[in-house]
């Protein structure tokens, strides 16, 4: 289902495969939200079936499904996976170790984040964070995604690079380590998100009472 797809087009291959017996799920691959946010509400409406999981880019140097496709995830109760989790090796020291960086490399056959001065200071600040707790910066790149709700989609070119890449799902990291990682990795989330961060209108919105609200779907919490 794309642009071109209406979403009720969608919707009516999902009923007619329920019809014959089978078990229809709904995935949505590099989608704006709001076509999400439609297709699901088209679902609910219909009594259809609903959208199951979302298919994204995702990582420390890409977070800006962050907006919009975390917070609608987590109001539908929609599964996130995410490819390119380490950003076509960025995330795993390759560039940032000393090493040649020679051999194959993704980024020579992919259009995928650039070796830029941001991704390299944030590529440096994982590796450092990874060596404080004995990992390997992918696997703790891979653990923060983790954290976030989101299934990582790891690719491995050798059974030891995919063993190293499933020990991630054993490291929990804590909260000051996650505080350090969001921090190195800031991004601007834009307008109306830039204004949360704005004290007036919290104070205002939330008379002074902010810290002591549980409020589950405030964008950036886990």
């Amino acid at each position: 289902m794309g642009f071109h797809d209406p979403c009720r087009r969608g919707a009516a291959c999902a009923r007619r495969c329920g019809e014959r017996g089978q078990d229809p799920y709904v995935g949505l691959s590099d989608v704006p939200a709001w076509v999400v946010s439609r297709a699901q509400t088209f679902a609910d409406l219909r009594g259809l079936v609903p959208i199951t999981a979302m298919q994204l880019e995702y990582s420390l140097v890409q977070r800006s499904i962050e907006r919009e496709h975390l917070p609608l995830s987590r109001a539908h109760n929609i599964g996130v996976m995410a490819w390119s989790p380490l950003a076509g090796g960025i995330l795993t020291g390759k560039y940032t170790r000393g090493g040649s960086g020679n051999g194959t490399k993704r980024m020579d056959s992919m259009q995928l984040q650039p070796l830029d001065e941001r991704n390299r200071r944030i590529a440096g600040a994982l590796d450092a964070i990874a060596d404080s707790l004995g990992a390997t910066s992918g696997q703790v790149a891979l653990a923060w995604m983790m954290s976030r709700g989101v299934i990582p989609i790891v690719g491995a070119t050798n059974p030891e690079q995919l063993s190293e890449n499933l020990a991630a799902t054993a490291i929990r990291l804590d909260e000051k380590t996650l505080a350090a990682l969001d921090t190195e990795s800031a991004f601007d989330a834009g307008h109306p998100y830039g204004m949360l961060e704005w004290d007036m209108p919290i104070a205002l919105g939330y008379g002074g009472m902010f810290d002591q609200i549980d409020i589950p779907l405030f964008p950036g919490r886990r």
